[in-house]
């Protein structure tokens, strides 16, 4: 869209008849916060000379030419911009019960974010900084089970992985085509955030407090590079019987590797795996994580595994599942050094 060009004037004109939420988004499009706050100054007094003479004009039958007549008309569909929904409130009741239920549900569903983001922090910044700095110094890694201590809070983020895998919000991993593997970035948003709310949270807060438990690495506590993955039995199966003939999964070398190739370009030094899988999952259902060392790492609800993403060399294992657990859910998060 081009930016279109407006005259101080048009511009008062406009932002004196124009909605709280519409002046809002003007002034968030780009507009210089200096010429907003002068659009909100009210406008000079029409003096008595000028009232006398426009009143005598319009007796006469005169009419004025509308300076503004020719200038284009500014594409902002206030209708269509969801932040203008939002701030406009369209949710409009004539039933005062109804209004009052809504109310309720909205105020229920800040509490919870609240509490969310609250649970995580506390349970992040909890955290033994020294013991996971000597851990990933020494092996690498640091697994810490349970990290959030909270089932409900755990399957209510595994079933937002799996409904939106359900409703078809992800896609094939093709770094790993036929692995039954499917993923999406998590970023948020109005569209994204109230179908997995619990999960948005939980990756806002860790980025953003995790950084204070590592300050060797110096993390930016406001960007990360944040992943849901839920494996699919049934897809892998199908994979497997197109590609083999055969359902049985087959032994696959695979090469241990560093998460970061090129430290110089590539910023990533922390990569993170939450898993949000079934109580009952065990090791043959796959998933887990293997280290060059010989060590390997299971999945298991709400467990939580860091490793330096330059210098651990590992590979993820295959997924498996079973018949009762097709589906397997987890998080992965790579956090960036600061820009110096």
């Amino acid at each position: 869209m081009k930016r279109l060009i407006y005259s101080t004037t048009f511009l008062v004109m406009t932002a004196s008849i124009m909605a709280p939420s519409q002046a809002f988004l003007l002034a968030s499009s780009g507009v210089p916060r200096e010429t907003f706050l002068f659009l909100a100054k009210p406008r000079n007094k029409v003096s008595m000379a000028e009232k006398r003479r426009m009143r005598q004009a319009k007796q006469r039958g005169e009419t004025r030419e509308n300076p503004f007549a020719n200038l284009p008309k500014a594409k902002l569909d206030f209708q269509q911009t969801s932040a203008s929904q939002v701030l406009d409130t369209p949710e409009k009741m004539s039933d005062p019960v109804a209004a009052a239920q809504r109310a309720k549900e909205l105020l229920e569903a800040q509490r919870k974010s609240v509490d969310m983001l609250t649970m995580v922090r506390e349970k992040i910044q909890s955290l033994p900084s020294e013991e996971i700095m000597n851990s990933l110094n020494a092996k690498g890694y640091f697994v810490m089970d349970s990290l959030l201590g909270d089932g409900s809070i755990s399957e209510e983020m595994s079933k937002e992985a799996e409904s939106l895998y359900l409703d078809g919000a992800l896609e094939v991993d093709v770094d790993n085509l036929g692995s039954g593997e499917y993923t999406v970035a998590i970023q948020g948003g109005t569209e994204q955030y109230p179908k997995c709310p619990r999960i948005v949270e939980w990756v806002v807060s860790t980025t953003k407090h995790l950084p204070e438990v590592l300050p060797k690495w110096s993390l930016d506590p406001s960007v990360c590079m944040a992943t849901l993955r839920v494996f699919d039995r049934k897809a892998f199966q199908a994979s497997l019987k197109l590609l083999t003939g055969s359902e049985q999964p087959v032994d696959m070398a695979k090469k241990f590797t560093t998460t970061v190739v090129e430290p110089s370009s590539d910023r990533r030094r922390v990569s993170l795996r939450y898993y949000l899988v079934s109580t009952a999952w065990d090791s043959s259902c796959g998933g887990g994580i293997s280290l060059e060392s010989g060590d390997r790492v299971d999945p298991k609800q709400d467990r939580l595994v860091i490793w330096k993403s330059e210098s651990c060399s590992l590979y993820h294992d295959v997924w498996h599942g079973n018949d009762d657990f097709p589906l397997g859910p987890c998080l992965e998060m790579h956090l960036v050094e600061k820009v110096a």
